[in-house]
C-alpha cells in the first residue's frame, strides 16, 4: 500500500516538528492536528516513506515520536550520544 503525503500527513509532520515539544505522543498529535488517534497511528506507520522518523519510549512505554531533522535541531550533542547507547532511539 502506497501512502501519499497528503494534507493530513502534512500535519502530522508540522506537529512532529513543533518548537514547543522535543518528542510527540499519537495523542499529542491527535489533539494538535484534529486528527482521530488511530488514524495519526496509520500516518505515522507510512510516514517513513516520506520523512525520516524517530521512535522513542517515554517512562511510562508510551510510544514518542519526531522527525530526524527535529531531534537534531533539539538535543543536545551528549544527549544523542546517550540515546544512541542506551538505544532508546531507532
Amino acid at each position: 500500500m502506497s501512502y501519499e503525503l497528503d494534507e493530513r500527513g502534512h500535519s502530522v509532520v508540522r506537529a512532529l516538528e513543533n518548537p514547543k515539544y522535543n518528542w510527540r505522543t499519537i495523542e499529542g498529535i491527535s489533539e494538535e492536528t484534529g486528527i482521530e488517534a488511530h488514524q495519526v497511528a496509520q500516518i505515522l506507520q507510512f510516514l517513513p516513506n516520506k520523512v525520516d522518523l524517530v521512535r522513542s519510549r517515554d517512562r511510562l512505554g508510551r510510544q514518542l515520536f519526531t522527525t530526524r531533522d527535529h531531534y537534531y535541531k533539539t538535543q543536545n550533542v551528549l544527549n544523542r550520544i546517550l540515546s544512541t547507547f542506551s538505544d532508546r532511539i531507532r
